[in-house]
């Protein structure tokens, strides 16, 4: 998951802050150089990739979450 994007957002691409390589549009880390960067405005299901719902199947969304956790520190 080291490029998590929003489903709505994987046409759009834009430059990374860092490289000025190509990233997607919600992606959370840059592909080329693998810098974090700037924040979507999305929730935080698309975000994490979850379905939005009361249902939360909560050990795969702490596999997601501690995975991109792993990823930033």
């Amino acid at each position: 998951m080291a490029n998590a994007v929003a489903p709505d957002l994987k046409a759009a691409m834009k430059a990374c802050w860092s490289c000025k390589g190509p990233v997607k549009a919600g992606a959370l880390f840059c592909a080329t150089c693998k810098a974090v960067q700037p924040p979507a405005a999305v929730d935080h299901y698309q975000r994490l990739g979850v379905e939005m719902t009361f249902d939360v199947d909560v050990p795969a969304l702490d596999r997601v979450y501690f995975d991109l956790q792993r990823q930033l520190h």
